[in-house]
């Protein structure tokens, strides 16, 4: 079934999916919420629709749907994602099913919508928008793998100097110079981990 659906979809117009993007759009945000109302739940996510014996998760259409809608916006004549409205309506566009999908309890599903951050990189978002959550996710999972006696990290703005446990100022500099030295002389992060004692 996936090749012949494949295939057909190779075979259609383009002008087609420019034409349908924002009418399939629409259609996906409206599964979406009639799945957050009546959806079964499966695994813990209420994101399932059942029809008769046929069942499907109508996340997987709202993906679809929102990428198409977000090619079709960035590609209108005269975009320009370093103007400040335009940047966010894209962002809207990926952050409404995100959101209603996070609603449905499948956060899972939710991290493919915010890939789309890629494509809208490649159309002249800031690299800010990637990297400073990544590096606070980073530190957040740090948080979580470690316990014990509570330490503070500084990141010298000026320097890359780590005020921390030895084992652990290599890995925070490593970080440091995987995000950019550009970013890090910006901002002089501030966080506080758990860690024992003797690392």
């Amino acid at each position: 079934i996936a090749s012949v659906l494949g295939l057909f979809i190779l075979l259609l117009d383009s002008t087609v999916f420019h034409t349908l993007s924002f009418l399939g759009y629409l259609l996906g945000i409206l599964l979406l919420l009639v799945t957050l109302v009546t959806g079964a739940v499966v695994n813990g996510a209420k994101g399932w629709i059942v029809i008769g014996g046929f069942q499907f998760q109508s996340a997987e259409l709202a993906k679809l749907t929102t990428a198409l809608a977000l090619a079709r916006f960035m590609s209108n004549f005269g975009f320009d994602m370093k103007i400040s409205r335009q940047r966010m309506y894209a962002f809207g566009i990926v952050m409404l099913p995100a959101l209603l999908v996070i609603a449905q309890n499948d956060l899972g599903s939710a991290l493919v919508f915010f890939s789309l951050i890629i494509p809208m990189y490649r159309m002249g978002l800031s690299l800010w928008y990637i990297m400073v959550p990544l590096y606070f996710g980073v530190v957040g999972i740090l948080t979580l793998m470690f316990s014990g006696k509570a330490v503070m990290i500084v990141i010298d703005a000026n320097s890359f100097n780590v005020s921390a446990g030895s084992s652990f100022k290599s890995l925070v500099k490593t970080l440091a110079k995987i995000f950019g030295e550009k970013l890090t002389r910006k901002i002089p992060f501030l966080f506080v981990v758990n860690k024992n004692e003797n690392l």
